[in-house]
């Protein structure tokens, strides 16, 4: 982790002469193409039509790497697209962030953080300033055709105290249009900054390691959890399909309440969803959910989940779920200290939050 820095700049001068800085202070640089060389990236992305291997490559990096020490690039490059594929020359920013954002929610990632240095034009230093006191800004500017995505950026830009941990940016001034000297005496003390923080944040990142459990993948063979809802004062739903309540069951579950009882683990969870989506069309005809009511949706501690859990249920819940406004976890202590330490919490925090 932290091992490389990315230096994604215009300038080969200016990118070679950080390169041998960064080297100097035992900094490596990642060299590859389109993480290193913006005109191999333009001829990329004008080939393909998008930022797909740019993005494939950072993320390839990242797993291979870590996440880098340092990412530096121009705040904004045109790459000579038209104004409707990058109206503001934000497509790389647009790319690496949104990869970032994608990276916070994988497994092994949640704890890190991205430093990014931006290399700016005088024009641009107050609205880059807003971005460094109030990160969400920038990333309110981006969407993508992915609601899965969108999901995870909404998600980051809710919680302002996690953006805030994750997301690290300053800048310096782009050097044509000022002595190199002073610039890389303001990048110096940028990178000290870095230093530090990466520093510190290890340290917090070990001393909360020591004191929280994780949420592991389970991949065993197990029953996937079956999905009751008693639809009405006789009838119940087992799995979208209606019998009659027995005498006991008439105790244990309230009306319109959804209680999923077993594993939900990467190998069980899609069987699941499908089961709470079955479970909703069936009350369609028997005891309709309206659009607004809180849906209570039940996970008692007997029931097992892993960290495959949050990010999988939170799409499903923002996407196939998505016009019911209501819908609300209920889980059980133990799973809600599992959940809340998942490395995709964000993913389905808003849900939690509504049955607090």
């Amino acid at each position: 982790m932290y091992e490389k820095s990315i230096l994604l700049l215009q300038d080969a001068r200016f990118r070679q002469y950080v390169r041998v800085h960064l080297n100097n202070r035992k900094l490596g640089v990642e060299e590859s193409p389109l993480l290193f060389d913006t005109e191999y990236i333009r001829r990329d992305i004008l080939s393909r039509g998008n930022t797909s291997s740019i993005r494939a490559a950072l993320v390839n990096f990242i797993r291979d790497s870590g996440f880098p020490r340092l990412l530096m690039l121009d705040y904004t490059v045109d790459f000579g697209l038209s104004p409707q594929e990058d109206p503001d020359h934000r497509k790389l920013l647009r790319t690496i962030a949104i990869a970032y954002i994608i990276l916070a929610n994988a497994k092994g990632f949640d704890s890190a953080i991205a430093n990014l240095i931006f290399v700016i034009n005088r024009k641009q230093e107050n609205e880059v300033k807003s971005f460094i006191r109030d990160p969400s800004l920038l990333l309110k500017q981006f969407t993508t055709h992915d609601d899965r995505i969108n999901t995870l950026i909404n998600g980051f830009i809710k919680d302002r105290e996690r953006l805030k941990t994750y997301f690290y940016f300053t800048y310096i001034y782009n050097p044509s249009e000022t002595s190199y000297a002073d610039e890389m005496k303001k990048l110096e003390n940028c990178i000290d900054l870095i230093e530090s923080r990466i520093a510190e944040h290890t340290k917090e990142i070990k001393q909360s390691r020591s004191s929280q459990p994780t949420t592991e993948m389970i991949n065993s063979e197990l029953n996937p959890a079956d999905v009751f809802c008693r639809a009405t004062g006789d009838k119940i739903l087992v799995n979208g399909s209606v019998r009659a309540i027995t005498e006991e069951e008439e105790y244990d579950f309230q009306e319109k309440y959804i209680v999923l009882q077993g594993a939900l683990t990467s190998r069980t969870i899609n069987t699941v969803k499908d089961r709470i989506t079955a479970t909703f069309n069936a009350m369609s005809k028997l005891n309709p959910f309206k659009k607004d009511d809180r849906i209570f949706i039940c996970i008692p501690d007997s029931s097992l989940i892993d960290g495959a859990f949050a990010s999988s249920i939170g799409t499903f819940f923002s996407n196939t779920l998505s016009s019911y406004s209501g819908i609300s976890l209920d889980l059980g202590p133990e799973n809600s200290k599992k959940l809340k330490n998942s490395t995709a919490y964000i993913a389905v925090k808003d849900f939690v939050l509504k049955n607090i």
